[in-house]
């Protein structure tokens, strides 16, 4: 049995003059953007450089990819992420918490596991575990 596989399932179809319906809306909503803006603005000088920078601003939007996708979603996924806080949080175990007032000193809230600290190893500390000791020791 032979099975049609499907292909170019991403490319979205062409409506006009080689133009997916999204890219024909981008540029005529630029179109209609400079044209408003003729009538509005006075001076040449000045409805030429706005007209510049929609019309350049339509084709970035438009045509330009960056890794395969369009510019919309790379430009939304740059905004998103600048927009969320950024808070990473490592915990380690066995280590009592401190917490940092408004100066720069120091409370111990709690000593955990004295235990842990208190036990000493017998066999050979294995390379891991000398690293993560210098790393953690490192002022």
């Amino acid at each position: 049995m032979e099975f049609q596989i499907p292909q170019f399932i991403a490319r979205e179809p062409t409506i006009v003059a080689s133009l997916t319906f999204r890219q024909f809306l981008t540029l005529t909503v630029a179109g209609l953007a400079i044209f408003m803006i003729f009538f509005v603005l006075k001076n040449l000088f000045v409805f030429i450089m706005a007209a510049t920078a929609i019309a350049a601003t339509a084709v970035i939007f438009t045509f330009l990819q960056i890794g395969g996708q369009s510019f919309p979603v790379v430009f939304k996924n740059f905004v998103f992420y600048f927009a969320k806080p950024r808070v990473y949080v490592w915990k380690k175990k066995g280590v009592p918490y401190a917490v940092i007032k408004k100066g720069a000193e120091k409370i111990q809230i709690s000593e955990e596991n004295d235990e842990e600290k208190k036990q000493i190893s017998l066999g050979r500390e294995s390379r891991l575990n000398k690293l993560w000791t210098r790393i953690e020791t490192k002022p």
